[in-house]
């Protein structure tokens, strides 16, 4: 936990000092909208899930994680409509990352049931292992993204690296214990 609070202190410092607040506020205006449609992910099957891998039901985990995938492929259609939307009318970059975030969302958000199944199978230490790794990876992804690069653009993609790849990871590293 000191590791997760620490890095979320340092991001803060990141964008306070680094980024302008433009650029803050399209990459707010950007995850809202992403936050917003958070719902198409089924954020609520972790419940099910863990209920289920109790019980002995390991295969759950992959077939959790499928429909978490198939059901945020429909994010697709609905974020290109919203960037096209904030290209056309009212902000050109707004949209295009918005285009940016409508081809990565399945992965951003399918992949993180793995804290859940490695809880439910009591595997304490891998979980706490992973998740300061995490947010290490999201820390160094940010300072990149803050440091080097003075753009939205910049902004959002360490963002969506900075979650989805040890989101993956995670999920990689569970698979072995289904």
């Amino acid at each position: 936990q000191i590791i997760g609070v620490s890095s979320g202190l340092l991001v803060s410092y990141f964008f306070g000092h680094f980024v302008s607040k433009t650029h803050f506020g399209e990459y707010n205006l950007v995850l809202s909208i992403l936050g917003s449609i958070t719902f198409l992910s089924l954020p609520g099957i972790d419940l099910g899930l863990t209920q289920s891998i109790i019980k002995g039901y390991d295969y759950s985990f992959i077939d959790s994680h499928r429909q978490k995938f198939r059901l945020s492929l429909i994010a697709i259609p609905a974020l290109l409509i919203l960037g096209y939307y904030y290209l056309k009318f009212n902000n050109a970059l707004v949209g295009q990352l918005l285009f940016l975030c409508a081809f990565c969302y399945p992965f951003l958000n399918s992949y993180t049931n793995f804290s859940t199944f490695l809880a439910a199978k009591h595997k304490f230490k891998q979980l706490a292992l992973i998740a300061s790794l995490s947010s290490l990876f999201f820390l160094i992804s940010t300072f990149i993204s803050t440091y080097f690069f003075d753009s939205s653009i910049a902004l959002i993609i360490g963002y969506l690296v900075g979650l989805t790849v040890p989101s993956i990871v995670g999920y990689r590293f569970s698979i072995q214990f289904v």
